[in-house]
């Protein structure tokens, strides 16, 4: 699963801002289910964008229960210019072996298709489903990273 965080802050309250955002970037990632976050600012603008990967829905409600996490949404509302927009998104990946029914391996000449993050979950059999994993990898950014982006840089925000 991918959650997209963005958050417009206050430019008074920036520095602040980002030292929560590196003390929950930390917590998050240490917590069980969590696959990988990467931050984004913007450079000419004081709005964070966050990217969360987790194992699946079930670990991100837990993080959402998480006392660092809720501290971080109770201290974040103070910073913020605008609510913050979250989307979700889930990807599709190998659903556990005991919850799905055996299906044939492909052959020694069979190719399994790649499947992008858009194809649908529900119409893909569960032995060709991408893992997540997997599609993180073609981001080609470092676990835990955090950078600020223009259209020509990239550099280290926090």
């Amino acid at each position: 699963m991918v959650v997209q965080r963005q958050m417009s802050v206050l430019e008074e309250e920036v520095e602040e801002f980002r030292q929560d955002l590196k003390r929950y970037v930390k917590s998050a990632a240490n917590q069980s289910g969590s696959l990988h976050i990467s931050v984004q600012k913007l450079r000419n603008e004081s709005r964070f964008i966050v990217y969360e990967f987790w194992q699946d829905r079930a670990s991100w409600r837990s993080h959402l229960q998480a006392n660092h996490s809720k501290a971080f949404q109770r201290k974040n509302v103070d910073f913020l210019e605008t609510p913050e927009l979250m989307t979700t998104m889930l990807l599709p990946g190998k659903t556990p072996a005991h919850t799905r029914a055996p299906t044939p391996r492909p052959g020694p000449r069979t190719m399994r298709p790649f499947l992008s993050p858009s194809t649908p979950t529900a119409t893909t059999p569960p032995s060709t489903r991408t893992c997540p994993c997997k599609i993180m990898l073609a981001f080609n950014i470092a676990p835990y990273h955090v950078v600020e982006t223009s259209q020509s840089a990239s550099q280290s925000v926090l």
